[in-house]
């Protein structure tokens, strides 16, 4: 396996890591009641936006980490 192979699983877990923790943190907060339902889906919305950029950008990412481990 390359590092470029390596770096993008690696960046793929982490985003992954990211969904998986905000879902269990927000989760009391939209079985709590409706109230505050929207807020939740707003500060969940954008604490993921960083996770899915992780996700969408994992090959260049990868090849950019075994670049500068070369």
């Amino acid at each position: 396996m390359t590092y470029a192979g390596l770096g993008a699983i690696l960046f793929r877990l982490v985003g992954l890591l990211l969904i998986g923790s905000v879902l269990i943190v927000l989760l009391p907060a939209l079985t709590s009641g409706s109230s505050i339902q929207g807020q939740v889906a707003l500060v969940g919305g954008i604490t993921l936006l960083p996770a899915v950029v992780l996700i969408v950008a994992s090959k260049p990412l990868g090849r950019a980490l075994a670049a500068g481990l070369e």
